[in-house]
């Protein structure tokens, strides 16, 4: 008992998120406190009751060797270690047979996070993996010419990672994308936490301080009270808003679940989101969104449009002849690190999005027209400190009869 109450004391520490996630994992992960979070607060809505089942599908993704899979492998060893399902490599039938109701009639995959390391396009794009990470459902198969059902139970916290994501439109709204720091001075960085090690020895483990008191966590429903003063806040020109409207709100609630042990609840037993919960799913929302359409972008789209905005204006011609126009495909692709496919693949969803712009451009040399391509500004995505949100609140609450 006495260990009980330690762990739960543990639990309602304001600091949580910090103590397990950002300073609990500072010695074996380097920066990447926004993957940290992200991937975390992700595998904590596996315990919100209320939430839409695709919230918190997860894609980590960035080039090979930049510490994907370090980032969510010691993330999420700081779970409880019958939580977490991890697979290197699966087949998309798989999800259909893993787990068989037949034969682990208890078996759901509510409350648990599925790990898919190094996830390929085909498992990304098919049918099985489409179905599997919107819920739980019924799957019919042949077998000895005879048609055999199979219930998948649950849906997990689907979390993925992959260096060459092209995923369809119809997964682009059911996963978040949380890309990682590959800038130098983030190298620079690495190279010395390996260098530090080298010299002690030895290799630093994440800490398991708190996977016991994580397993003290329950499902629980939460509300918002102040959910509606979000509305004046949030973009609608973009449909795919109403599905991060719900994600957003998921994010709060998980952050309350989180912190359910320093929450109040209400008659009904529902936890009360509060300011640190907006706070903690702020940050995320801004971690996962680099435009104001809330649109997810792959690595290789960020590669193509942050190198656009680099190139700037393409000017031809001289003196009164002089114009601009857009970048050739060709002036492009020579200066990515990306297959010809996976170009076309990127820029023609960034030009269907509204990210970039294109255009037909004639020359001397050719009869027939080619495109080019250039940057469009794009507006940051601001959301309200929670004082102004507060300030909204007291307001409406004067106004009230």
């Amino acid at each position: 008992m006495e260990n009980k109450d330690y762990l739960i004391s543990c639990l309602k520490d304001p600091m949580l998120l910090s103590r397990v996630v950002l300073d609990g994992l500072d010695e074996v992960i380097v920066g990447e406190e926004d993957a940290r979070k992200t991937i975390f607060i992700c595998s904590m809505g596996r315990l919100v009751k209320n939430a839409n089942p695709t919230s918190y599908n997860l894609l980590v993704n960035s080039d090979s060797g930049a510490g994907k899979d370090h980032v969510v492998d010691n993330v999420l060893k700081v779970l409880p270690d019958e939580v977490v399902q991890k697979r290197t490599r699966i087949s998309p039938t798989t999800l259909t047979y893993w787990h068989n109701s037949k034969f682990e009639p208890k078996w759901t995959w509510d409350g648990k996070v599925l790990y898919l390391e190094d996830c390929s396009n085909g498992i990304f794009n098919s049918d099985v993996f489409k179905v599997f990470t919107s819920g739980g459902s019924h799957a019919t198969i042949v077998k000895d010419q005879v048609a055999i059902d199979i219930e998948i139970k649950g849906k997990p916290v689907v979390i993925l990672t992959s260096a060459s994501a092209n995923p369809e439109p119809e997964l682009v709204r059911r996963f978040i994308v949380v890309n990682l720091n590959e800038g130098e001075t983030q190298t620079e960085e690495v190279m010395e936490k390996k260098l530090e090690q080298a010299v002690k020895g030895k290799v630093t483990k994440p800490s398991s301080d708190f996977q016991e008191a994580l397993g003290l966590l329950h499902p629980r429903n939460v509300k918002i009270p102040w959910a509606k003063k979000l509305l004046k806040h949030l973009p609608k020109k973009n449909i795919i808003m109403r599905t991060h409207t719900s994600r957003f709100v998921d994010f709060i609630k998980a952050s309350a679940v989180l912190h359910q042990y320093a929450r109040q609840k209400d008659s009904e037993d529902y936890i009360l989101a509060d300011e640190q919960d907006y706070n903690i799913a702020k940050d995320i929302l801004l971690a996962t969104t680099c435009n104001d359409q809330f649109v997810p972008l792959t690595q290789s789209q960020q590669e193509v449009l942050t190198l656009l905005k680099e190139l700037g204006k393409n000017i031809v011609g001289e003196g009164l002849c002089e114009r601009e126009i857009g970048w050739s495909a060709s002036e492009l692709m020579v200066k990515l690190p990306f297959s010809k496919q996976q170009f076309y693949n990127s820029i023609n969803k960034l030009v269907k999005n509204g990210f970039i712009e294109k255009a037909l451009e004639k020359d001397d040399h050719s009869a027939r027209p080619y495109a080019v391509f250039s940057y469009k500004e794009q507006t940051k995505v601001k959301l309200p400190k929670w004082e102004e949100l507060q300030a909204e609140v007291s307001k409406a609450s004067k106004v009230s009869p």
